[in-house]
């Protein structure tokens, strides 16, 4: 019997999530037009060199001093804008304080498009959103109450020239800055009155949203952090590219997007459908080098693209995000890509001012007749004659790992979400599995009695009930997953699953499989990777380890105290072991021993070749650390990393000839500060290090990153611990 058994029978979670939505009508605050903060020269002819066209620039701008407001949740902003041929410079548009969030200007850039987020906040800080899209033009006319919602992004029907305003409703109330809506519509740009449903099969995040040339495609998180493209069309589906946020797509029909990486100074390019993908680098300019980036966006010139920056945290003392503590010296700018979308090839700043400035668009006349040059042609990925699942008949819960949608679409049409939220200590591998050898512990009732649940990673809540009810609610099913055990060490014990009546528990290079009032299985674990198949049917379960059925049941170990239905929602994860998780399905169907065969010909395939990376062990002295973060820093994100200097003073295990090396480590995880941080310069530590190259996973994380090129970047991967 596993140690942690014991522990398991006791245990249970049950959660609920709570959402809301309130609605405030207002109109926007009149009061007496007010000078905006003051420009040192008119940028109009600079910027017309720069773009080669007349060029329009409209983004909100924060009036109180001493802060800033990158987020735009409050009301204290101008509308400001630069017309390069009306002669008047940088000029506040609208010089009312109100709130003009993500402002965006219309195909022709004569109609001015903002939202009024009309946010409300409860005493436990819950925001509630009721916003309003308002109309104006570049002589500053009351603004107009358009329709509902939140604007997005405005596109022309290349064919019909109808001009459609794209549009996220019916906002969820929420204590995070993230806001997610639950459907995104369009409507006629001159009569809102005609709507349509562009997309209601997941939650959506409304900043980033933007369409291609034609309309087939947008991209947008699909809710963050799931950064990706809809295909748009009479059969709407989502294409998923990374974690991230702030994305963007380039407004021909080349379908090149981005997402912006978590040091909020790169994004990560994205051409045929993810199949190839590259750096670029947002902060080459000596000023923007100085902190971070925000709000980046094409252009309606597929060369030209705006963002703000440099955030530097510089309204505040103390250490944390540069976004969440700075803006004051964001300004607004334009850059000019290369011709291979590698390069930012040419920096124009377009303010010059004390106060933050956010959310930009630009309109050059003429973009939209242009094209990107021709990409190289990416190399089609190998593909295997199958694809797990095989045959995704009967799914009703599908997590494949951290990097995939995760996104599960049901008979009747609506997807069903099952990403993961890690929980305590848990962290994604290399492979972007779910380790197993963290988590926390919560309090549930159980008969009147208050027990601790061991849990690692916990999906939403929809999705937990699918997985719940796989193996209770149908006459015939199948629960499998893959473990990866780690390469040099084995040991420790984690709960794999744990739903309704069954529990696959592991002990070192052992795995458990118990069922209430069916016995249990006994199986080894083996690396690389254990395929791992639960099977009811017949009113038997049978377990197939790589494919191969164990032996029947033993005899049953049906402890006291556990009756049936004792576990009321899926738990994953929870222990020590050395090791990961990913590729979990549950089907209301008993999978054939052929699909299970296949399916564990393709876990060989991916892992066969798999080498672990280089591993150093070694002592440094800390020589400088990136700015601490608070768990309310990194907001939305619930975890984030440092990157510090060591002076290495001993090599205590591998090879290392460097006498500096830059590490990225966790700081914030499950919103909780690590132990051990801050840490006291001068100060010896010692740290297991992996090339950060070698952890794909890392790129989407929040990151405060140091200014250092000169040294190669390094992840510890010792286990973190949260206070």
């Amino acid at each position: 019997m596993p140690r942690l058994l014991h522990h398991a029978i006791t245990l249970a979670l049950c959660s609920a999530f709570l959402t809301g939505c309130g609605k405030k009508d207002e109109k926007p605050k009149l009061a007496k037009q007010q000078p905006a903060a003051i420009e040192d020269k008119d940028p109009s002819s600079a910027v017309e060199t720069f773009t080669g066209a007349h060029t329009r620039v409209v983004w909100a701008q924060y009036q109180k001093k001493k802060t800033a407001d990158p987020y735009a949740s409050n009301d204290n902003h101008f509308l400001m804008g630069l017309d390069t041929r009306d002669g008047k410079g940088v000029r506040a548009i609208r010089g009312v304080e109100a709130n003009y969030t993500r402002p965006i200007l219309s195909a022709d850039g004569a109609t001015i498009l903002y939202t009024a987020k009309n946010l409300t906040r409860d005493a436990q800080n819950t925001k509630r959103y009721a916003p309003v899209i308002m109309r104006t033009d570049w002589s500053g006319a009351e603004p107009a109450r358009l329709a509902d919602g939140y604007a997005v992004d405005a596109w022309a029907d290349p064919a019909t020239r109808i001009e459609w305003i794209y549009a996220a409703r019916d906002f969820a109330s929420s204590t995070l800055i993230a806001m997610e809506a639950r459907r995104l519509v369009r409507f006629q740009l001159n009569d809102p009155a005609k709507e349509e449903l562009v997309w209601d099969q997941t939650a959506v995040s409304p900043d980033s949203i933007q369409l291609s040339r034609h309309g087939s495609r947008a991209c947008g998180q699909f809710p963050w952090p799931d950064a990706g493209q809809l295909v748009l069309g009479a059969k709407p589906d989502l294409k998923k590219l990374a974690n991230g946020c702030w994305t963007s797509i380039a407004p021909d029909d080349s379908r090149v997007s981005w997402v912006l990486t978590g040091d909020h100074r790169h994004v990560t390019l994205f051409a045929d459908d993810g199949a190839r993908s590259w750096p670029l680098a947002l902060n080459s300019h000596p000023e923007l080098e100085k902190g971070e980036i925000y709000h980046p966006r094409w252009s309606n010139h597929p060369r030209f693209i705006t963002l703000t920056g440099p955030y530097i945290g510089e309204y505040s003392a103390e250490s944390g995000s540069a976004i969440g503590k700075g803006g004051l010296g964001a300004e607004v700018w334009i850059g000019k890509l290369g011709d291979q979308l590698d390069k930012v090839e040419s920096w124009l700043r377009v303010t010059n001012n004390p106060r933050g400035d956010g959310y930009p668009d630009v309109w050059i006349e003429g973009g939209e007749k242009e094209n990107l040059p021709a990409l190289p042609a990416s190399t089609p990925p190998k593909t295997t004659a199958a694809s797990w699942p095989v045959n995704p008949d009967g799914l009703v819960f599908f997590w494949t790992d951290s990097s995939a949608s995760n996104s599960l679409k049901l008979p009747d049409g609506r997807r069903l979400d099952c990403s993961l939220m890690p929980r305590g200590a848990a962290r994604f591998g290399r492979h972007h599995e779910m380790l197993l050898d963290a988590g926390v512990k919560l309090s549930a009732s159980h008969s009147g009695k208050i027990t601790d649940d061991l849990i690692a990673f916990q999906p939403k809540p929809e999705a937990a009930a699918a997985l719940f009810a796989a193996l209770s609610k149908h006459d015939e099913a199948t629960v499998e997953c893959v473990l990866i055990p780690s390469s040099r060490d084995m040991s420790g014990q984690a709960f794999a699953l744990r739903i309704e009546d069954a529990i696959l528990s592991i002990d070192d290079v052992t795995l458990d499989c118990f069922v209430l009032g069916n016995g249990f299985h006994r199986a080894a674990i083996t690396a690389p990777a254990t395929h791992v198949a639960l099977v009811k049917s017949a009113g038997k379960t049978r377990l197939l380890i790589n494919g191969v059925a164990s032996p029947d049941a033993k005899p049953g170990f049906d402890p006291p105290g556990w009756p049936q239905g004792y576990f009321t929602t899926a738990h994953l994860g929870g222990g020590t072991w050395n090791g990961g998780l990913l590729n979990i399905a549950a089907y209301s169907r008993a999978l054939s021993d052929e699909e299970i065969a296949t399916h564990t010909a393709l876990v060989r395939e991916r892992f066969a070749k798999d080498t672990p990376p280089q591993r150093v062990k070694l002592r440094g002295r800390l020589v400088e650390s990136a700015p601490l973060p608070t768990p309310d820093d990194i907001a939305p994100y619930n975890s984030a990393m440092i990157e510090c200097v060591y002076e290495v003073t001993r090599v205590i295990e591998g090879d290392f000839t460097g006498q500096r090396v830059l590490v990225a480590q966790w700081a914030v995880l499950d919103r909780k500060s690590v132990e051990g941080f801050p840490r006291e310069r001068a100060q010896e530590y010692e740290l297991l290090l992996e090339p950060y190259s070698a952890h794909p996973q890392l790129t989407s994380n929040r990151s405060m990153t140091l200014p250092i090129f000169d040294l190669d970047r390094w992840y510890e991967v010792s286990k973190p611990s949260v206070r």
